[in-house]
């Protein structure tokens, strides 16, 4: 956690003998007007910059400081006698009113704002973007403060305008430690979920006390939400990947999460229908998405396996495929296989890729995971009652599991291609 300290007696100095003005120079008055505070605890501390150096974290070197009360949810702060030209205003709600503007990395982890509510999704805002003149005697500026991330964006489907609302609150445990932050997802549909933060309906972040965060998503309309949150060690406000799954730890409503897949939407799903909901998950650091077995791929001595698949039931859940290098574990345990990869599925079919596959014999094992539960679904009997396939597209003794030598076959090429189709 880094912590910029502001010195008030070096701030009342600053304004008292006028410090980088020039008395032949024009001064106007700058009053900003300050809204969206979620209470009147603590104080506003807002600083004045006259170039980028510092902006928007460097309070000790702004060219002036002002402090405000606030009173229901707002505030006022004046900054006269500022000399014509070009500046940025930075703004934070300092809660325990410590005098100390709390980050994580680059991010506020206190209320924050700026001129031209200029505050991106992620990360500090830039000065050019925060920049204002003052040319006149008075110039006037109004200012939300935000909590976290993408806090202004609501991105709600159009169906649930007029509804009754509620609030949801989001704890999050088994954090690996306090380092970083807590980055939580809203989603309102399974398009982008879980991983496409720009299609979630909100988004926020937290810090992390005692291995725990929250967060809290108010005036959400009624309806079917599902959230994901992630441990941002790094507090670089992104999530960061591994051959396109989380390589942070990661939560889901309902702990829906998933040993070798990627949990769907209608997996984590949960209901809105009062005015306050609370829900909790814990976090994860054990999964196993990009898990490879089958060993590192020396030059020349491998290349890329691609299974091109048909015979989907509809394109419902996802294509789960496993390569194995023996009989053992074949065709259904994920944890023994050799690698492992999901694809999507569109009008019916879908392509799996394993990118830089040793050369060896493999057999490989895929089937539809409609529901999203990660697991191949039987019925009473103990057949799949999901669509499966296998490579060399053959099937055992009346539609049961072929063996491992059935399925085997040569990956001995640059690029070699598949057909599987699924029963």
């Amino acid at each position: 956690m880094k912590k910029i300290l502001f010195s008030l007696f070096i701030a009342a100095l600053a304004h008292g003998a006028g410090f980088g003005l020039d008395a032949a120079k024009e001064t106007g008055t700058v009053s900003i007007a300050v809204h969206g505070l979620r209470n009147d605890r603590g104080q506003v501390v807002a600083a004045l910059f006259d170039s980028a150096q510092g902006f928007p974290a460097g309070f000790s070197g702004a060219f002036r400081r002002a402090f405000s009360r606030i009173d229901n949810g707002g505030a006022k702060l004046v900054f006269a006698d500022v000399p014509y030209g070009r500046y940025a205003v930075a703004l934070c709600h300092d809660e325990n009113a410590d005098n100390v503007i709390e980050m994580a990395g680059t991010m506020f982890v206190e209320g924050f704002g700026a001129s031209n509510n200029a505050v991106p999704e992620f990360g500090p805002p830039d000065f050019e973007y925060a920049a204002f003149k003052v040319n006149r005697p008075d110039v006037s500026l109004d200012t939300v403060i935000r909590y976290g991330l993408l806090a202004s964006r609501r991105n709600f489907p159009a169906v649930r305008a007029g509804r009754e609302t509620g609030n949801i609150n989001v704890t999050l445990d088994g954090f690996s430690s306090n380092q970083g932050l807590a980055l939580v997802a809203l989603y309102a549909a399974g398009e982008g979920f879980p991983y496409e933060f720009k299609n979630a309906a909100m988004f926020s972040y937290s810090r992390i006390k005692n291995r725990r965060a929250a967060v809290a998503f108010k005036d959400v309309p009624y309806g079917q939400y599902a959230v994901i949150g992630f441990h941002d060690l790094n507090a670089n406000g992104r999530l960061d990947m591994d051959r396109g799954f989380p390589a942070e730890g990661t939560a889901v409503s309902g702990d829906a999460l998933h040993d070798y897949a990627p949990v769907l939407f209608n997996s984590a799903v949960f209901d809105l229908e009062d005015d306050n909901l609370a829900m909790s998950a814990d976090m994860r650091y054990d999964l196993k998405h990009p898990r490879r077995q089958a060993g590192i791929m020396e030059p020349g001595k491998g290349g890329d396996l691609i299974l091109k698949i048909d015979g989907a039931d509809g394109d419902a859940g996802v294509i789960m495929a496993a390569l194995f290098k023996s009989g053992e574990g074949f065709p259904a345990d994920g944890g023994r296989a050799a690698a492992f990869a999901i694809a999507f599925i569109h009008s019916g079919q879908a392509v799996a890729v394993f990118r830089d596959l040793p050369f060896g014999r493999y057999a490989a094992s895929v089937y539809q995971d409609k529901d999203g539960n990660g697991r191949l679904n039987r019925n009473i009997f103990g057949r799949a009652s999901e669509p499966r396939g296998f490579s060399r597209n053959v099937s055992g003794f009346m539609g049961s599991a072929p063996s491992y030598e059935d399925a085997e076959f040569a990956f001995d090429k640059d690029a070699r291609t598949l057909s599987i189709h699924l029963r």
